[in-house]
């Protein structure tokens, strides 16, 4: 992957950003800061993965855990130390389990069903969070922009999907692809059948409004989403959430989740029109959309 770094040595001063692939021996160069910003973040992602991945299942979970020798900084190795084993005996938490030595096997609760008599469960817990009310357990999201926009409150349940509404439209170019990347989501097992149906009823509801449905019409010579867009004299880089190109004119869209507008996301997009005026465009429009207010502000 690729990493758009930046350097306070003055060799490299006249260089804004500098675009890296992403490797260790980054670790000991100038752009170190850049390279364990990087590491923390796809650590953050990492856990994000991890906790869906145990709070989905509904009759069993099985955990395949590899063997990685005497490596002890695996994710593997990870899970497999927060399980206490006392002979036959295992246990996490106050949770009490059987442990089977000769097939190296932790076993939780008991199996719910199995069509094989043979079939032996693997580490089935009888008990954990889904997506209970009273769930205690938060996810942040692995980027600085959603950190800023929500202040790092971000919870992956039925009551916030800004995390989720992100992923629909940030690949999208037309209404069909934003119903895809829903599709996706419930068939990779990140939201339920009642949570895909919430998501459809909002870009349904969302598509009723002419703008929006111009913004993601085919109309458009070029449409542009999340691209980076790198400031002159190292002042960093601009990232709107969608920029539609047809001719010289210019519609610049960024999404909010949230359930107020602010001043500083309106300050935000008057910064994205200068800098898309800078590039030579005549006609530029900027819009605020807050999605979960169903409403559309011009800047």
């Amino acid at each position: 992957s690729i990493v758009w770094s930046t350097s306070n040595d003055s060799q490299l001063s006249g260089i804004s950003s500098i675009p890296l692939t992403y490797k260790k021996s980054i670790a000991e160069s100038y752009f170190a800061e850049d390279y364990f910003k990087e590491l923390v973040l796809s650590h953050i992602d990492n856990i994000n993965i991890l906790y869906v991945a145990t709070t989905r299942a509904r009759e069993e979970l099985h955990v395949m855990i590899a063997d990685r020798g005497k490596t002890t900084q695996s994710v593997s190795k990870l899970i497999e130390n927060s399980i206490r084993v006392d002979g036959e005996k295992c246990s996490i938490g106050d949770l009490e389990g059987r442990f089977d030595p000769l097939n190296n096997v932790y076993e939780f609760g008991e199996p719910n069903s199995l069509s094989n008599s043979e079939q032996e469960p693997m580490h089935s817990r009888s008990h954990y969070v889904t997506n209970a009310p009273n769930e205690r357990v938060r996810l942040r999201l692995p980027s600085q922009k959603y950190y800023e926009d929500s202040e790092g409150n971000i919870e992956l349940s039925p009551r916030n999907y800004g995390i989720l509404m992100h992923k629909v439209f940030e690949n999208a170019s037309n209404k069909e692809d934003i119903q895809e990347a829903i599709k996706t989501l419930h068939s990779s097992s990140i939201i339920c059948e009642k949570e895909m149906e919430h998501l459809n009823n909002i870009v349904a509801r969302s598509f009723v409004n002419p703008i929006v449905a111009r913004w993601f019409s085919d109309d458009w010579d070029e449409i542009k989403n999340e691209q980076e867009i790198i400031m002159p004299l190292g002042d960093g880089m601009k990232r709107p959430d969608r920029v539609m190109i047809a001719g010289d004119c210019v519609e610049i869209v960024d999404y909010k989740f949230g359930l107020e507008r602010r001043d500083k996301y309106t300050y935000q997009m008057l910064a994205y029109k200068e800098v898309l005026s800078q590039m030579g465009y005549k006609e530029i429009k900027g819009y605020v959309w807050y999605i979960s207010l169903d409403d559309i502000v011009e800047v």
